[in-house]
């Protein structure tokens, strides 16, 4: 497995580095590369099978789309081959169509057809529980950013917390083995359903790291977080 890590140097908020460690941790035969920002990508001119982009302040958004920018047919074509493409928090905002932020427009990636509306004084925080492939998805959202979406499939179906803002019924946006998600965690370490729905797509059949102990780790979260009274939205807390 070739496993590409972008931006590691600031896409590291909300312990979302970890969702690469633990692939790392998992893949027996893997080559990891971690790509600075300063550096050509290495999907740029080689084969991989998954890239994740973590979750980035909002000052290194433009950075990240500029860098990645004369590779967007590239990243296109990684995708509609079947290549895992993960982007998680923040990070899912510069593969939209565009970045709204005090009526300023940064055109993003436009990898997916959704845009973005930032509020910096705004920050939406909550847990989240979802649905995918006859699993629940648990994780955390702590966003400055309402995503809309124009039309893009959704990558998980609402349970609680907040969806997409004009589908509160879905979160983030899947096409082919590329999914955008709003939601930190770290992702991968907390859901090891998703995890492994994503290596078998790949054609990795590894056991999980530590498997036993984040399914019950899982399991227990999702038993929280569905318990009646559960306190699950801190939207009224400030920034």
């Amino acid at each position: 497995m070739v496993f590409e890590v972008l931006f590691p140097e600031f896409c590291t908020m909300y312990a979302d580095s970890i969702n690469a460690r633990y692939i790392e941790q998992t893949v027996k035969d893997i080559k990891v590369i971690r790509t600075k920002n300063t550096e050509r990508p290495y999907f740029a001119d080689h084969d991989v099978d998954m890239i994740y982009v973590g979750a980035m302040p909002e000052i290194r958004q433009k950075l990240a789309i500029e860098r990645l920018r004369p590779f967007r047919g590239r990243l296109i074509e990684l995708t509609l081959r079947g290549r895992i493409i993960l982007a998680t928090g923040s990070a899912m905002d510069i593969f939209g169509k565009y970045i709204k932020l005090n009526g300023e427009v940064t055109e993003a990636l436009g990898l997916f057809d959704y845009h973005v509306e930032q509020d910096l004084t705004k920050r939406r925080n909550s847990m989240f529980v979802g649905e995918f492939g006859g699993h629940n998805i648990v994780g955390y959202q702590a966003t400055f950013s309402k995503i809309v979406s124009d039309g893009e499939r959704p990558a998980f179906n609402t349970v609680i917390g907040h969806g997409n803002v004009n589908d509160e019924t879905h979160e983030g946006f899947m096409r082919n083995n590329a999914i955008m998600t709003s939601l930190i965690g770290p992702l991968l370490v907390m859901n090891p359903h998703l995890t492994r729905h994503l290596l078998d797509q790949i054609g990795v059949s590894d056991k999980l790291a530590f498997e036993e102990d984040v399914i019950a780790s899982y399991e227990y979260r999702l038993q929280q977080l569905t318990a009646e009274g559960a306190h699950v939205d801190f939207n009224n807390h400030g920034v």
